[in-house]
């Protein structure tokens, strides 16, 4: 065999074993996975305060609130972010849209409106030059097929941009309604393994064990600074969310805990 050749051949096969093994480290699914595959293991949420998550590291992601949204009626009214947030440079940054409803005037939940509300998710996504987008919202079961059209609306307009949801623990297990999404529509979900009730405690352990059944649901987790966890391990995106401003204290802590 010519020695140019040899070298080409093993170079290929050597990038191939480095993806491999990042694929196999921290997997993701959906149309924008190549893109998650190399977010880093740990994300900080960053809600609506003033924050300065500067001094994290460049191995620590942003997930930032960017705007909340509220239906009612027919209507989508969007409050942008008011608080200045400042991250390293060079930082991974996910905006993360709140979707509420009115309980006043319950919204019109229409294939309508989830194409309209896809459109103003990209709008926002874009606005803020964030590399990933995040949907943060409550669904009871009667509004579920709205928001699944909502996901695949959202994934046909943003295209390749990888697209993650928060999820409730139960959404990933006994009442799994995510696999039943086309496959590609998220690229991950993230069950929310904090805030549970007391009432809880196999749900949350299946959760941290990464054995709940949704297969969305077991490539991310996500975590409070004041509910400590037993260790995650390291196969897994983990969001942690602080219920206070973060400090460089407890960046650190967090990253450290979330990294056991």
């Amino acid at each position: 065999m010519d020695v140019t050749v040899a070298r080409r051949s093993l170079l290929i096969a050597l990038l191939a074993a480095a993806a491999l093994t990042t694929a196999d480290t921290l997997p993701a699914l959906g149309r924008g996975a190549g893109v998650l595959q190399f977010w880093p293991g740990v994300t900080l949420w960053a809600w609506e305060r003033a924050e300065d998550l500067r001094g994290a590291g460049a191995d620590v992601g942003v997930a930032f609130l960017a705007a909340t949204v509220r239906l009612s009626g027919t209507r989508v009214d969007v409050q942008p972010r008011h608080q200045p947030l400042d991250h390293d440079a060079g930082a991974r940054v996910m905006a993360v849209i709140r979707i509420e409803t009115s309980r006043q005037e319950p919204p019109v939940l229409t294939p309508a409106l989830a194409r309209t509300l896809a459109t103003e998710l990209a709008r926002l996504q874009q606005t803020t030059r964030a590399t990933a987008l995040q949907i943060d919202f409550d669904a009871a079961t009667t509004e579920r097929a709205f928001y699944a059209q909502l996901i695949q609306a959202t994934r046909a307009t943003i295209g390749t941009v990888p697209l993650s949801i928060t999820a409730l623990a139960s959404w990933c297990d006994g009442d799994n309604w995510l696999d039943r999404l086309p496959h590609g529509a998220i690229d991950e979900a993230v069950p929310m393994l904090f805030r549970m009730g007391p009432f809880n405690d196999g749900l949350r352990d299946a959760g941290v064990r990464n054995r709940l059944r949704a297969s969305a649901c077991r490539n991310a987790v996500g975590v409070s600074t004041d509910e400590p966890t037993a260790p995650l391990g390291q196969r897994r995106r983990v969001y942690v969310f602080s219920p206070t401003r973060w400090t460089p204290a407890s960046m650190t802590r967090a990253v450290s805990e979330a990294r056991r």
